[in-house]
């Protein structure tokens, strides 16, 4: 016997990728300019996102799916990026908040936190070109 996948299949999962869709731009929005904490939120939504069309993917046509799956996962990596060296600047301050205080603690601090620093410039670069190269894919629902 071949169970087909009606409509009703097809609509809830076309409205729970639109919802989660909607959701990534609002939250993406001016994402150039977004704080830490902020991009970090889009990344929790493109996560959302990205598992909900996974999980739906045989549902639809296979190659205009993974093309969008392509450039969501693009912008997951630009985002992760971002939070790790967040993540690690925090973490690097308080490192260097507990213990003695030396010119040679201070001065890896400084070499680290300017190197990531000047790795999230170039990844913000980054994060523009993939987020609008995520907003030009057609959504495959």
């Amino acid at each position: 016997m071949n169970a087909q996948v009606g409509p009703p299949v097809v609509d809830f999962a076309a409205q729970v990728l639109q919802k989660h869709h909607r959701q990534l731009e609002k939250r993406g929005k001016h994402i150039a300019t977004l704080s830490p904490p902020e991009r970090h939120a889009v990344r929790i939504a493109a996560k959302k996102l990205r598992y909900a069309a996974e999980f739906f993917l045989s549902l639809y046509l296979r190659k205009q799916a993974h093309k969008y799956i392509a450039a969501l996962s693009g912008l997951q990596d630009v985002l992760g990026t971002l939070n790790d060296a967040a993540t690690t600047i925090a973490l690097l301050q308080e490192i260097i908040n507990v213990g003695e205080h030396d010119d040679s603690r201070q001065h890896a601090k400084e070499t680290i936190h300017g190197w990531i620093l000047g790795m999230s410039h170039v990844q913000l670069k980054d994060l523009e070109r993939v987020w609008e190269n995520f907003l030009d894919q057609t959504t495959f629902w």
